[in-house]
């Protein structure tokens, strides 16, 4: 009998890559997903009007970019690694980004910008895939499902 922990290593295996083959080698297939993922986040976030936890993606994952770049800035704000759980900053320009932990494009760490979980209204959050009931498989390093374990706020899987 295989085990969880080494089945969800061969999923994750799997759908890493799935996603990189197709999102990283046809750019036009990576355009028409982020689209869809723009309209579908306009749906379901219309009645939002307090701030959202976005998250600047990958090479290989959906561009998140051109949904972001469309909100206030104002009204997002976005992930930092801090140890075994994420902290939350929002940004002044979108200049205010470097190069964080596994290569992700963090805020720049700003104290007067940090944001409680308890005053974000929407979290998205990247996945490598989801099954049928909502379950969503990560990367593998727990950041998300450790910081969001407690929060009440609606959570988008993207």
């Amino acid at each position: 009998m295989v085990q969880t922990g080494t089945k969800k290593i061969q999923v994750r295996a799997i759908a890493r890559d799935e996603r990189a083959g197709l999102l990283s080698e046809d750019q036009g297939l990576r355009s028409f997903a982020s689209e869809r993922v723009r309209l579908v986040l306009d749906d379901i976030l219309k009645d939002v009007q307090g701030l959202v936890a976005g998250y600047r993606s990958q090479p290989f994952e959906v561009d998140m970019d051109p949904w972001l770049i469309a909100r206030p800035l104002e009204k997002l704000c976005f992930p930092v690694m801090n140890g075994n759980h994420l902290e939350f900053y929002k940004v002044e320009s979108w200049a205010d980004f470097q190069v964080g932990t596994n290569k992700i494009l963090e805020p720049i760490k700003k104290p007067e910008l940090k944001v409680s979980l308890d005053n974000i209204q929407a979290f998205l959050v990247p996945g490598l895939c989801y099954d049928r009931r909502g379950f969503r498989l990560g990367s593998g390093h727990g950041y998300y499902d450790r910081t969001l374990q407690n929060v009440a706020a609606l959570k988008v899987g993207i």
